[in-house]
């Protein structure tokens, strides 16, 4: 994957396990391994996994028919090689997401993801992205407790991701947490290319394939049907759990009970259509750390990984300003933060805001690096809030540092019209008042 500007960090080449904490909860029990470089962070990873996942409870309990099979064990993992080594068994031929269940929900396998340096997870904790992984892998490993009589892997997901997004976006808000925004971005584009499949064109899956992106597109799929039973009714998981347990014969298939919940295809598809027509997702997030405190954004990757965010609308016509503060930490590596610009594939420019200089760089995908086109002294300081401005003005850059002019740089040849986004290295970026707008003259 492109963009990182620095070398992969020496803590990156993990040993076995080294480190063994397991703690028991009331209704979750969770056991951290940890290697020798965060063998210190096993107690507290352990701590905060627990919490994490007994703060879904209430949601959990109200979605799922008792009895309740607990306590539901769950393992989390700092090593990817041990991870994918004890989660083989589980998906045979898938290949592995970051978090996986045992067919009958007897264990629950979740990666601590993203791998950040021991200093960024001293700092921010267990990451978001592994809590939520957290939670669903609770939630389906319950689920398929509950259908043990009557398995039904893809039912057990759907639950798993209606509990998840009712803890973490109970509203069902756009811009609140990237990871919801992204299950819904095929929807969106689906729509806009008057290329919308009904909801009886989704249920298959057998075309999707055992890939990583085959799976994550069943995913997102299966995260729909969770929203459209939810929005006919804030028990309908439950329903569905029970439904299918009730039916006799045969196994039920998906269009069934989807029918069952939602009422014929003349009743459903409706439904789907205006779950469809009110999406409007606003970031696209890669599977590392972005989350949202109050009006802040928070952002950190890895040092060979870096966390890219993108703003899925198109810019503005004409000129435009992408504006906001930021305010950096760095841990391992340099100062990096960086906002994207004009990316078409893989041809993107980036304003790197790389302590103390600011620079306009252009990737090469044909070596994989970055090409500076300028560079000039940033003036702000690490740790402290700075405001920045990047003003398009037809072909050229222009960027501006607490209401000073840094930097400014000619495209010709570009329209600067691609996608944008934000992205980090090794750095803890709090982001204010970010936006884009069409530009005001002056």
């Amino acid at each position: 994957m492109p963009f990182a500007r620095s070398a992969m960090a020496a803590w990156l080449c993990l040993g076995a396990v080294q480190a063994q904490t397991t703690l028991a909860g009331k209704h979750f029990q969770v056991e951290c391994r940890a290697t020798a470089a965060l063998a210190d962070s096993a107690p507290k990873l352990g701590e905060a996994a627990l919490a994490a996942v007994e703060a879904a409870w209430p949601v959990l309990e109200k979605q799922l028919p008792p009895p309740h099979q607990l306590p539901v064990p769950l393992i989390l993992y700092t090593d990817r090689v041990e991870y994918e080594r004890a989660v083989a068994p589980v998906v045979g031929a898938h290949e592995p997401r970051e978090h996986e269940v045992a067919a009958d929900g007897s264990q629950a396998h979740v990666l601590l993801w993203p791998q950040l340096s021991p200093k960024a997870l001293a700092r921010i904790g267990l990451p978001r992205t592994t809590a939520q992984g957290l939670v669903k892998a609770a939630a389906e490993a319950l689920a398929r407790r509950t259908l043990g009589k009557r398995p039904e892997p893809w039912l057990a997901e759907v639950i798993a991701l209606g509990v998840l997004e009712l803890h973490t976006n109970p509203k069902r808000q756009f811009g609140v947490d990237p990871h919801y925004d992204a299950r819904r971005i095929d929807l969106a584009y689906w729509r806009d290319g008057n290329r919308l499949p009904n909801l009886q064109g989704l249920l298959p899956e057998a075309k999707l394939g055992t890939s990583r992106a085959g799976r994550d597109q069943a995913s997102d799929r299966r995260a729909l049907v969770a929203e459209l039973l939810l929005t006919a009714e804030a028990g309908n998981l439950r329903k569905a759990a029970g439904k299918w347990l009730e039916r006799k014969g045969a196994p039920t298939d998906r269009e069934a009970l989807v029918q069952a919940l939602l009422g014929d295809w003349s009743k459903a598809e409706p439904r789907f259509s205006a779950l469809a027509k009110a999406a409007a997702p606003v970031w696209q997030a890669s599977s590392e750390v972005m989350w949202r405190e109050g009006d802040s954004w928070w952002l950190v990757g890895a040092p060979e990984r870096h966390v890219c965010v993108y703003h899925v609308a198109p810019p503005p016509a004409g000129d435009y300003t992408i504006r906001g503060t930021f305010r950096l930490e760095p841990f391992e590596d340099a100062p990096s933060f960086r906002v994207q610009l004009d990316q078409v594939a893989n041809d993107l420019l980036c304003v790197f805001f790389d302590a103390p200089n600011v620079t306009i760089s252009q990737w090469q995908p044909a070596t994989s690096t970055w090409r500076d086109l300028a560079s000039a002294p940033g003036r702000y300081a690490v740790r402290s809030p700075t405001d920045f401005r990047i003003d398009i003005v037809e072909s050229t850059i222009q960027v501006a540092i607490d209401g000073q002019e840094a930097l400014r740089h000619s495209c010709t040849g570009r329209t600067l019209h691609g996608r944008w986004g934000v992205a980090s290295g090794d750095t803890l970026v709090q982001l204010d008042g970010l936006s884009v707008a069409p530009r005001r003259k002056s």
